[in-house]
């Protein structure tokens, strides 16, 4: 990943189909998802257009940024989290998904 970083390429970025499914899979659960109202090929497209168009200019290791409600990506190194993975220098893009029906009558103070 240095190398690239010295020679001035950004590492190339990838995602996993699971996390793509599972956010469509949020995305649909909210009432009014537009996404409902497409096939799920033309959602799945839909979904990397937003994600595309909501990529930070230059992207670093440990950014984070919200692609749709309660969808948020962080940029990781390919294999992050996984014992003896092999670098590849590419990132990997994962995602998370929050809920959209906060209780804020059960907040509990930290």
């Amino acid at each position: 990943m240095f190398e690239a970083i010295l020679r001035g390429k950004q590492p190339s970025l990838v995602i996993s189909a699971t996390d793509i499914d599972a956010a469509i899979e949020h995305l649909q659960s909210m009432p009014e998802a537009v996404l409902n109202k497409m096939p799920t090929a033309w959602g799945k497209e839909q979904f990397l257009i937003w994600l595309k168009e909501e990529l930070p200019t230059k992207i670093a290791v440990g950014d984070c940024f919200q692609v749709s409600t309660g969808v948020y990506a962080h940029i990781v190194p390919v294999g992050h989290g996984y014992l003896n993975a092999p670098d590849d220098h590419r990132n990997l893009v994962i995602l998370s998904v929050r809920s959209w029906h906060t209780d804020l009558d059960q907040l509990t103070d930290i």
